[in-house]
């Protein structure tokens, strides 16, 4: 078992070395075959002010319940 600092972390790096750099086997023909989506005009547009307000009052609203439940843990 490794149990210094820099033996864990030579560790995580070999073991990250493994798995993220692998020899690919993909075929690149398969992105031909990928259908094209047309672009709804809506999500080109950048929200309006009222968007934004309808988003950030839910996020408080989200927000608000989190801290309640938190509250009940305790």
């Amino acid at each position: 078992m490794i149990t210094d600092h820099a033996g864990i972390l030579s560790r995580w790096a070999e073991h990250f070395n493994s798995v993220l750099n692998q020899v690919s086997q993909f075929d690149d023909t398969v992105l031909s075959e990928i259908p094209d989506w047309e672009v709804h005009d809506g999500l080109v547009e950048p929200p309006d002010n009222a968007e934004v307000a309808r988003a950030v009052g839910q996020l408080a609203r989200q927000q608000g319940q989190t801290d309640s439940h938190q509250s009940c843990l305790r």
